[in-house]
């Protein structure tokens, strides 16, 4: 998978999405490659004209995002707990987030799907994202585990927050490969789940992890409940005790 690449279930393209994808590609580009002083300059006056046009246009407006693409979204503020993920299916999380967000120009643009009992996190670390020579930044590596533990949540139906991740970096995570962060419920205690995500590639496994997430009532969060109450609904069902 190229890492500048939009997965192979990526929502249909639009400009913005385009947009996210090139800078990507130039930023992966700008990693690894030794420029010229004269490519470098006609790269800095061209991104910060853009740049500049870019500032000035209207604000993104999440609410609206996930109310237009998300399906999770739509179904809390209708008063209704999200339906799981069917085995096979992309997970859905936030079109903007650094992991998995395709419009995140800065992004991992990992994928999200559901095998079995288990959330699948495919990725593939670019030069952007390099640590020590050849292998990926260890920081980049809990960047992914934080999201990939927090996907079983909306796998399962869920929703809460995270609560802790334990890490352990078991050996150097390869560049510009194919790789895999396999998560699954492990256990829980009233709110509490407890998770647990491998994570593998063409060498074997490179690290592993414990996340603790904490179910909340979707009504105590402030953007969901100003949604809610602007609708007029009121019959979000609570998380267990």
């Amino acid at each position: 998978m190229d890492p500048a690449a939009p997965p192979a279930s990526a929502l249909p393209d639009d400009a913005n999405l385009a947009a996210a994808r090139a800078v990507r590609r130039l930023g992966h580009a700008l990693a690894a490659a030794n420029i010229d002083t004269h490519l470098a300059e006609r790269i800095a006056q061209a991104v910060h004209a853009l740049a500049a046009e870019a500032e000035a246009a209207p604000r993104r407006d999440k609410h609206l995002e996930h109310a237009k693409h998300s399906t999770r979204y739509s179904a809390l503020v209708e008063g209704r707990m999200p339906d799981p993920t069917p085995h096979g299916h992309d997970i859905e999380f936030d079109r903007a987030s650094i992991v998995g967000g395709p419009l995140n120009p800065f992004g991992l643009n990992a994928r999200h799907y559901r095998d079995g009992d288990e959330a699948v996190t495919e990725v593939n670390f670019g030069p952007a994202f390099e640590g020590p020579p050849g292998r990926v930044h260890g920081g980049a590596v809990a960047l992914v585990v934080d999201e990939a533990t927090a996907t079983v949540l909306p796998m399962q139906g869920r929703f809460g927050f995270t609560g802790s991740v334990s890490l352990k970096l078991v050996a150097p995570a390869p560049l510009g490969v194919d790789v895999q962060f396999r998560s699954r419920l492990v256990g829980e205690e009233g709110r509490k789940l407890f998770v647990h995500c491998v994570a593998t590639g063409p060498e074997g496994t490179f690290a592993e992890a414990d996340a603790v997430y904490i179910q909340v009532d979707p009504r105590t969060v402030p953007w969901i409940a100003a949604a809610i109450e602007a609708r007029g609904v009121q019959s979000v069902p609570s998380p267990p005790d």
